[in-house]
């Protein structure tokens, strides 16, 4: 009775992990989109000034592991931009920055789907680190070669554009070790929903938000002010599955 017993047991035991092994899959995918971030920051002293977010792109390589039919491990290598703008305004208004910031970023997420064979929503949830690679600028200023502009008794000043021409300038950002963290760590989370085309092809569409846990500056003066990015990412994509069984 008891020998029964345990073949039935080791038998149904068998069964599960064949059902479980035959649900696993391995693919790749690509895809992009776009990118809005948002530079939380505090401006402090410096008055009439303020950031703005800005626009960007992303492009992926996400590979996902499934372990089963609703769960799964994803990991992406990406290229992704965070920018933001800094404007003036009040009397100084017209005097602006656009900032372009790159970074090679990693996230690794618990993936988590629902729905039909062939349509499924899915969440996704983890965390990620990034490398801030590079950062460029591209500002509108004063120009100190204008001539002045001349002014009648009557005239009214309300901002710095009624005394100054402009002129717009860019450039690469260079790096100071002593000031930039170049290393980004945060959370990220994402929702989505796909279709599968056949056995190996499937195509996605999904919402992330990043959020920034370090600073994007060292703690290298006095009272500085913390700067974070936040950043949402709508992408779509393809996935190819390499295995399954």
């Amino acid at each position: 009775m008891y020998k029964k017993l345990l073949l039935l047991i080791c038998g149904a035991s068998l069964v599960g992990s064949l059902e479980s092994q035959a649900q696993q899959r391995l693919e790749i995918g690509l895809s992009g989109g776009y990118t809005h971030n948002t530079l939380s920051a505090d401006v402090g002293y410096r008055s009439f000034t303020k950031y703005q977010p800005s626009a960007g792109f992303q492009v992926s390589v996400p590979v996902q592991y499934h372990l089963n039919d609703w769960f799964g491990i994803q990991l992406d290598l990406s290229y992704i931009q965070k920018n933001y703008a800094l404007k003036r305004t009040g009397f100084f208004e017209g005097v602006n920055s656009e900032i372009t910031n790159n970074f090679i970023q990693a996230p690794l997420m618990a993936h988590f789907s629902f729905g039909t064979e062939k349509i499924r929503g899915f969440l996704n949830l983890g965390g990620y680190v990034g490398y801030w690679t590079s950062s460029r600028f591209q500002s509108t200023v004063p120009n100190p070669f204008s001539p002045d502009k001349e002014l009648d008794d009557n005239d009214q000043i309300y901002n710095y554009n009624d005394l100054v021409d402009y002129y717009s300038h860019s450039g690469k950002v260079e790096f100071d070790s002593r000031r930039d963290r170049r290393v980004e760590l945060g959370l990220v989370s994402g929702v989505g929903a796909e279709y599968r085309i056949d056995e190996r092809f499937k195509v996605f569409a999904e919402a992330r938000y990043y959020y920034s846990a370090t600073d994007l500056q060292k703690d290298y003066m006095i009272n500085q002010t913390p700067r974070y990015n936040n950043t949402i990412g709508l992408q779509a994509g393809v996935f190819y599955a390499l295995w399954s069984k």
